[in-house]
This record gives C-alpha cells, sequence and structure tokens, in this order.
C-alpha cells in the first residue's frame, strides 16, 4: 500500500505533462505560422523582381519600338526622341534593379543572377545604336541600310528578351528552391507534430489510468470508512455493554455494601446480646448446678462461643481494607485461623471438610488481620464452589526465606481450570459464571491484598487435579527496612 504513489502526486505529473504538451503543441503552431510568414514574404520579394523584369521587358520593346515605327510614321526627329526617353527610362530602371540584386540577394545566389543582368545593358547600347543608325539611313534617304539595321536592332532586341527571360527563369528556380526548402523545413515540423500526437496520446493514456486510479481509491475509501463505521458501532456496542456491566456492578457493589453494614450490625448487636448471656451462664456455674444441669449450660456456652467467633468473623469481613487503622499492621496465623474458622467453615457446602497445616512457630506477617481475612474468605469460597460433595479445602502456611517469607495457600480437590482461564483469573472483572452471580473482583481483590503488602499471588491449577492459589507475604522482619 505504501508503495504505491500518492495520488496528488500522479495529478501534478500529468498537469505537468499537459502543460508540456500545451507548450510544445504552440510552439510547432507559431514555428509553423513563421515558416508560413516567411515563405510568403520571400515569395512575395521575388514575385515583385520578376515583376521588375517584365517592366524593365515592357521599356526594353519600349527602345526598340521607334526603330520600328519609323518607317510608317517618317518622323525621324519624333522617333529619335521616343528613343531617348525611352533609353533613359529603362536605364534608371535597370540601375535601381540592379542595386536591389547587390543589395538584397544572398551571396550564393547573386553571381548568377548578375552575370545574367549584366549581359542586358551592352544588348541594349547595341540595340540603341543601331536605332540611330536607322535615323541616319533614313535621313540619308537610304532605306535598305536603314532596313539591314533594324534587322540587327530586332536581334539585339532579341538578345536583351532572352537575358530578361533567363534572369526571371533563373529568379523562379530560386524561388522554386526556397519553396522546397520551406516544405522540407515544414515537414522536419510535422516530425515534432507526430511527437506531440504521441505525447496526446500517452496524457490521455495517462489521465485514463489516472481516473481509473481515482476511482478504485474512491472505492476503497468508501469501503473503509464502512469498515470504520461498523467498527465504530461494534464499539459502541461494546462500551454500552460495558457500562451496563458497570451499572450493574456497582448495584451490585452497593448491595454489597448494604450487606456489610448489615454483618457488621449483626455482629455488634449479636455480641451486645451473647455478653450478658455468658454473663449469666458464669453465674449459672457459680451457683453449683449438678452434673445434668452443669453438662447442658457448656453446650450452651460452647455455643454461644462459637456466635461470637462467627460474628468476629463478620466484624472482620467488613472492615476497610484500605483503611490501615482499622486493626493491627500484623497477624498472627494461629491466633487468626481460631478466629475465622467458624466464618471460613460457614462458607462451606455440607459435608465437605476444611483443613488447617498452619506450624505453631510461624511468624506474624505484615498483614492486617482483616485484610488476610477477606482474601482468605474469598479464596475459600471459590473452593468451595470448585469442589463437589465431600470435597475438602485445606489452609496452610509454610515459613521460607529465613523467616522473612510465609505462604499462605488455599487448596481444594475440585475440577480445576484451564490454563487460560488460570491467566487471566486475577483480571478485574474477569468470570466465567454469569455476570448475576458473580462480579469478577475476588481474585482481584485477593491480589490487591497481597501487593499492597509487598507480596504476590500464584496459581496452579490444571483441569481435574484442583487448584491452589498462594499468597506470598512477607514476615514482620522481612517488611523492616
Amino acid at each position: 500500500m505504501t508503495l504505491r504513489p500518492r495520488l496528488h502526486h500522479v495529478y501534478f505529473a500529468l498537469a505537468a505533462f499537459d502543460l508540456l504538451t500545451v507548450s510544445l503543441g504552440l510552439y510547432l503552431i507559431n514555428r509553423l505560422a513563421d515558416i508560413y510568414e516567411d515563405s510568403v514574404a520571400v515569395n512575395q520579394v521575388w514575385a515583385t523582381r520578376l515583376n521588375e523584369y517584365s517592366v524593365l521587358s515592357g521599356l526594353a520593346a519600349a527602345v526598340n519600338a521607334p526603330g520600328n515605327d519609323v518607317f510608317q510614321s517618317g518622323d525621324i526627329r519624333g522617333e529619335s526622341a521616343r528613343l531617348a526617353g525611352a533609353l533613359a527610362r529603362f536605364d534608371e530602371r535597370a540601375a535601381i534593379v540592379r542595386r536591389d540584386l547587390v543589395r538584397n540577394v544572398g551571396a550564393s545566389e547573386s553571381p548568377e543572377l548578375l552575370a545574367a543582368f549584366d549581359a542586358i545593358p551592352p544588348a541594349m547600347r547595341e540595340m540603341a545604336v543601331q536605332a540611330q543608325s536607322i535615323f541616319s539611313y533614313l535621313q540619308r534617304r537610304e532605306p535598305e541600310q536603314a532596313a539591314r539595321r533594324m534587322a540587327r536592332m530586332d536581334r539585339e532586341f532579341a538578345s536583351v528578351n532572352a537575358a530578361l527571360a533567363r534572369l526571371s527563369g533563373r529568379v523562379r528556380a530560386i524561388q522554386t528552391l526556397h519553396f522546397q526548402q520551406q516544405i522540407a523545413h515544414a515537414a522536419g515540423v510535422r516530425r515534432f507534430e507526430l511527437v506531440i500526437a504521441s505525447l496526446v496520446v500517452l496524457m490521455v493514456a495517462g489521465v485514463t489510468f489516472y481516473g481509473s486510479m481515482l476511482a478504485t481509491r474512491m472505492r476503497q475509501n468508501r469501503a473503509e470508512l464502512a469498515r470504520h463505521r461498523d467498527h465504530l458501532e461494534e464499539l459502541v456496542a461494546e462500551r454500552t455493554a460495558e457500562l451496563r456491566a458497570s451499572h450493574q456492578q456497582l448495584r451490585l457493589a452497593e448491595r454489597l455494601a448494604s450487606v456489610g453494614t448489615l454483618a457488621a450490625g449483626l455482629g455488634h448487636d449479636m455480641n451486645n446480646l451473647l455478653f450478658p448471656v455468658l454473663c449469666r451462664l458464669d453465674a449459672l456455674d457459680a451457683a453449683g448446678l449438678d452434673d445434668q444441669a452443669a453438662e447442658e449450660v457448656a453446650q450452651v456456652r460452647q455455643s454461644i462461643e462459637y456466635l461470637q467467633q462467627l460474628s468476629d468473623g463478620l466484624r472482620l469481613m467488613v472492615l476497610d481494607p484500605d483503611d490501615p487503622d482499622a486493626s493491627r499492621h500484623t497477624t498472627d496465623l494461629r491466633s487468626w485461623a481460631d478466629e475465622v474458622a467458624p466464618l471460613l467453615r460457614a462458607a462451606l457446602p455440607q459435608e465437605s471438610t476444611l483443613d488447617y497445616d498452619i506450624p505453631d512457630d510461624v511468624p506474624p506477617i505484615a498483614v492486617a488481620p482483616h485484610r488476610l481475612t477477606q482474601a482468605v474468605y474469598n479464596l475459600v469460597v471459590n473452593a468451595s464452589e470448585a469442589i463437589s460433595k465431600g470435597g475438602t479445602i485445606t489452609v496452610r502456611a509454610e515459613v521460607q526465606g529465613e523467616g522473612r517469607l510465609v505462604r499462605v495457600s488455599v487448596t481444594d480437590n475440585g475440577k480445576g481450570m484451564p490454563a487460560e482461564v488460570a491467566g487471566r483469573a486475577l483480571e478485574p472483572f474477569f468470570t466465567t459464571k454469569k455476570r448475576h452471580l458473580s462480579t469478577g473482583l475476588g481474585l482481584a481483590l485477593v491480589h490487591g491484598v497481597a501487593t499492597s503488602a509487598g507480596g504476590s499471588v500464584e496459581i496452579e491449577s490444571s483441569p481435574g487435579a484442583g487448584t491452589t492459589v498462594t499468597l506470598n507475604l512477607l514476615t514482620r522482619r522481612g517488611a523492616c527496612p
């Protein structure tokens, strides 16, 4: 896609090519016009010279006429005057014609024309001499001698006409040669017309290609716009669905907050109610009951203590995990396990077992009890949903790193998770359950508890082999700088 030229570059190239073609076409038209004008001007000049030669021929005839006309008119003086006038006009016009040949004709053409022209004056002078002889013989009344002179005069006149004819012929030859040169020049220019025509064809082909490419690009742009529009609509639909899910999660969070508030109130009220009962049980023990009554009181006391542990667990569950002053900053795992055991067992389905594997010498960990309770409770709830009837969940603690790290793990023998699910389990809002059954925030909360305490979370699971979620937590010694 990036290798293809941009359309505006193609447009500029075609515009430049079009300008070049038009400029060349105008140049050729101007050149042909110049050739035509030059040809017309040159032909007009040579036509003018031919006309001058025709005039000279007429003037030569005027010089020849008195010598012939005198035989009929007998006016020797008048005809002699006519001869002198005609000869003067001929000489004057001949001088003008010769100056034109010398000054205005090229060096390649003037020698031959001057040679032909210079043969005319001697013949004219001889013709004038013979005419004067005719007049002289007629004055002496020798008509035969005059007739012979007239014949010689006519021969000289014929020589003058022959010279003028040669001169005119040479001029026509020059005209023809010049015309042929102009035709050849125009033919050379016309060859460029073929080049221009080829360029025009190429330009039309380029414009056609550019139009085709532009139409293709427009179709591609329309298709791309349609794809973007569809993608935008998909994004809007996805965002709308996410917004609705967020609203549902907010509503669920509000409900959970209400449940937490209720649980805190219940825990507080249960302790308030159970404490007077324990006091009265102590009074009954002090009264010295018989063995059967004492056993009954002991059973009641055991139930009351269980309810107190349950209320303490509820109190730990609803404490704010982000409130560092809500409870102690460290937790003794043995005492914590005894305190939250009723709460954790209450989360298990019937006929399921909750085991503990917590050594007596495990050091305190640098996590508040309520935050640890929230994390482990979420893990136990998740594990209880994974195990079948009669399954087992084990809460285990293991000291590592020379007493600086404690690994607290929750293990179940349930159905396990595939690798792709385990890899995303810690993501917020990720869940494999229906949205109305889970928020997808349980493991995210566990991860938040561990990382906020400087620890981490590990998940080991495979289909059919159960799941172990481990919290790597620093001890009080490991958390000290």
